[in-house]
């Protein structure tokens, strides 16, 4: 029985070793989405800042792709529309963005994004 409990340890360290692991994996990976995804994000505002507004687009999809409830992708990417006079296209991303919040999560967009096309819904 001496062995068994012995064996019985070593697995469970083994065992202990891997899920530490795998927490650290999982850790690991959420750190580099959430660089990505900020990364995409200011790489949007900025090429939206030198007027390069397709790949601005390209970049803000991505980052909208890549979190699609994540609200600060969706708000740089209404942004660019807005910057270079696409008022329907940013208005149909915002039509989107509050449509996912509310499905998914049962909220409405901030306050900021409402502020963001406010002027657009007026008109």
């Amino acid at each position: 029985t001496g062995m068994l409990l012995m064996s019985f340890a070593a697995w469970m360290y083994a065992i202990g070793t891997a899920l530490t692991r795998g927490r650290t994996i999982i850790l690991e990976r959420e750190r580099l989405r959430q660089l990505r995804l900020h990364g995409l994000e200011a790489l949007c505002e900025s090429l939206t800042a030198s007027q390069r507004f397709g790949e601005a687009v390209a970049a803000g999809t991505a980052a909208v792709a890549g979190e699609p409830l994540r609200e600060s992708a969706h708000r740089a990417l209404i942004a660019t529309y807005l910057a270079e006079g696409n008022a329907c296209e940013a208005l149909r991303q915002y039509g989107l963005c509050r449509e996912l919040l509310d499905r998914h999560l049962g909220l409405t967009p901030s306050a900021a994004l409402d502020r963001l096309v406010e002027d657009v819904r007026i008109r």
